[in-house]
């Protein structure tokens, strides 16, 4: 009821406004407010203190108005990245303020020599995945400083960020070159690449990465090949979701 009666409003709705609707005394309609501001379906503007319907309601409303799988859209496009590469193709969304593995497809050859720790519905942390720094770096950055700020910078390996500056920084390089690089910053000997997924409404809603090892994934195969091949497969499954993109002739470098 909070969600339908903030999509009635175009400008925002103050608490008072939102408890008299509901019926509701103030703290029990702020607690239900926060909880939504908390899971990304509410948003509070930071000057007016009014509330309106955050980004996570606009990515499940762009999907369900599709009427699209995002699974079922993602399974070519995954297979044909593993099978073209020889690697681990993943499929994941932002869920909580941590990254959540849908779906993972590999060709016979991607744990040769590695077994990586990825499955299906597992959770990373968002600073150290290739997939987590692609849709920080496509968010609102008082959004992306705020995740930061609660769930923290954990150290993974020798290599992960640990500054919220630092890290700052290189999304903002990130958004410029369209895609992430997690260098074996999440598990030792393993590199990822991600790319951004948009929705019909052009927001990033999910992201597509490949992993393999760090032996394999080059700085020579990951400037050459690989990161063409990781972009094509996020234009493609956005493509997929509705979205249509209005650069496609962009060049991306690996610097």
């Amino acid at each position: 009821m909070v969600l339908e009666y903030l999509g009635h409003s175009s400008g925002g709705l103050s608490l008072s406004q939102i408890a008299q609707h509901l019926k509701l005394n103030k703290s029990t309609a702020h607690h239900l407010v926060s909880t939504l501001v908390a899971e990304g379906f509410a948003q509070k503007d930071p000057a007016s203190h009014s509330y309106s319907l955050g980004p996570k309601f606009y990515d499940l409303a762009f999907m369900v108005s599709a009427g699209k799988d995002l699974i079922g859209e993602a399974e070519p496009v995954l297979r044909s990245l593993a099978e073209r590469t020889g690697e681990v193709a993943h499929l994941m969304v932002l869920d909580n303020e941590q990254m959540l593995y849908l779906h993972r497809v590999e060709s016979p050859y991607a744990t040769r020599g590695l077994q990586m720790a990825s499955f299906v519905g597992m959770r990373n942390h968002v600073h150290s995945s290739s997939g987590g720094k692609v849709l920080l770096a496509n968010m609102e950055p008082e959004r992306a400083r705020r995740i930061l700020e609660q769930k923290g910078l954990p150290r993974m390996t020798a290599n992960t960020i640990t500054d919220p500056e630092r890290l700052m920084e290189q999304l903002l390089e990130v958004k410029r070159q369209g895609f992430a690089l997690d260098d074996e910053e999440n598990e030792a000997g393993v590199r990822c690449i991600g790319a951004p997924v948009f929705n019909a409404g052009g927001r990033a809603v999910a992201a597509v990465s490949l992993s393999g090892p760090a032996v394999r994934l080059t700085d020579e195969a990951i400037r050459h090949r690989l990161i063409d091949l990781v972009l094509h497969a996020g234009r493609e499954l956005s493509l997929r979701l509705g979205y249509r993109d209005r650069n496609t002739t962009q060049a991306y470098r690996y610097q």
